[in-house]
Parts: C-alpha cells; structure tokens; sequence
C-alpha cells in the first residue's frame, strides 16, 4: 500500500495486480488468468472508441441501455476507461458515474441512478463535498460480464478507482446476473441492496454497495485481510 500511494498511473494498476495476487482466495484467484490480463492495458477512450463502446452496451444489454451510456458517456467521459490488447483493440471497458446532490434532477433519466437517489433518502444526507460513485457499465466485448482476462481488469480499475477518488461517500456496483457473483462480492465486503435493483427495457439488474462513510477505504483493506488469515 505504500508503494501504491507513491506510485501514479500504470504504475498503480501494477502494484494493485502484485496486491490483489497476495489475497490467496479461491474466489479471487478464480477470477484472474494472470497471464492474460498482463497482456492487456488500460487507456482513455478515443474519439472513434464511443461508437464501438455504446455499440457493445446495446449488443449486450439492449437498445434502451445504449441510449442511457451513450448520455452518460456525454457528460461523464473521464469516468470510462477502455482496456486494450497488445494491437490496441478494444477488448472491453469499466464506466463510474459520479452522483452529486446538485445534479441530482440531470440524473433521474437512469433508473439506476434513480433507485439509488431514493435508497439514499433512507440514509444520513451527505457532507458538503462528498460523492457518490456507481459502477455503472463494465463488460467484456465478448463475454460481458463472464469470467474473462478483461473482467480482471475491471476489477483492478474499480479496486483503484475507490482508493484514489477523494470524498467518496458510497460506491454502488451494478450486476446484470448477481448469483453469478455474489459469493465473489460478498468476499470482497460488497452489500447486496436489493432495494436498489432496476429494469431498463426487458432487462433486470442487481445492485451492489459499499459504504465507506461507515467503513474507509483502509479499514477496508484491513478487513480483507483479516478474512484471508482467519
């Protein structure tokens, strides 16, 4: 943790791959090929990238899916990160959206976001300053959202994306098969909120949570690494 606090960039995603290899779980260790992932990168989506990323939600989650990313994408572009194979093709990409109380009306065209405004009237209101950060969108070009070296890396990118993001109040992951997953997030201290399930089109998606008002990032990691000595 220390040399990922003095390191930037792919440097830190390299650090966080030398860290996430030290919690010798089977359901983490399950859900990496090292060897492939190492053959990926992360970047910034490109000018032609947008096309092929909305084209991917709308193959893989429908058509009033790919309407819903391609707005967020307009207004959130530095929340994507697409990962690349070593001729740099797209392989797959990870989308947070940040929620901020003053643009709470702007969002309300995402039912995601939506369940998540009204789950959080149920809780203490915000700080001045604090965010809100919702896994929105990840999928392998492929296999979506299946066991892949791309998915690897979705997990890494969100895994740094919580340790870096400042004022992070809660963080909530979206999953289009949670049973396929839950065993895998609840290792990993991600709370089930069924309450904040949503259906875009024909398609039902399960929502996951961290909150880390009541647990920081660090005592998170020590959690962790409480369960992998236990």
């Amino acid at each position: 943790m220390a040399e990922f606090e003095r390191s930037h960039g792919h440097d830190q995603h390299l650090v966080l791959l030398d860290l996430i290899f030290l919690h010798d779980n089977p359901l983490i260790r399950s859900a990496f090929s090292w060897n492939d992932v190492a053959g990926l990168r992360e970047d910034s989506p490109g000018t032609t990238d947008w096309p092929a990323l909305i084209e991917m939600v709308r193959r893989h989650e429908g058509e009033p899916s790919a309407l819903i990313a391609a707005r967020w994408f307009s207004r959130q572009p530095q929340g994507v990160q697409v990962f690349r194979n070593g001729s740099g093709a797209v392989t797959g990409f990870n989308c947070f959206v940040t929620l901020r109380p003053d643009e709470r009306e702007w969002s309300m065209f995402d039912p995601c976001a939506a369940g998540i405004w009204h789950f959080l009237g149920t809780r203490p209101p915000l700080l001045p300053g604090q965010v809100v950060a919702v896994d929105r969108f990840w999928m392998d070009a492929d296999s979506y959202q299946g066991l892949s070296p791309t998915q690897g890396m979705v997990f890494v990118n969100a895994t740094r994306y919580v340790l870096t993001t400042p004022d992070l109040a809660y963080t909530f992951y979206v999953w289009k098969n949670a049973d396929q997953w839950r065993m895998a997030a609840e290792q990993v201290l991600f709370e089930r909120v069924e309450e904040v399930d949503f259906v875009v089109g024909e398609e039902y998606f399960s929502v996951f949570m961290r909150d880390w008002v009541a647990t920081p990032t660090a005592a998170w990691l020590d959690a962790l690494a409480a369960r992998e000595t236990d």
